[in-house]
């Protein structure tokens, strides 16, 4: 059975939903938690790689304000 991720037509597509997905949920916490955002993390979400949404959302709970979340 071939793992659907490693289609080179589909796998782009399904993992680029992934991740628009992750970044989605993020976005509904950290608006919930600091307010409105603002375009600047907007656009951090929409161009982030997993790794970045997984390290960002670990982030959440012990932030302070959305720079200690984007820093480094």
């Amino acid at each position: 059975m071939m793992d659907i991720m490693e289609n080179e037509v589909l796998g782009p597509a399904i993992r680029n939903g992934i991740l628009k997905g992750e970044a989605t949920i993020l976005a509904s916490q950290l608006a919930d938690w600091f307010g409105t955002l603002p375009e600047w993390v907007t656009e951090r979400l929409a161009n982030a790689e997993e790794a970045e949404l997984i390290a960002w959302g670990k982030r959440v709970r012990s932030a302070q304000n959305l720079d200690d979340i984007f820093k480094g």
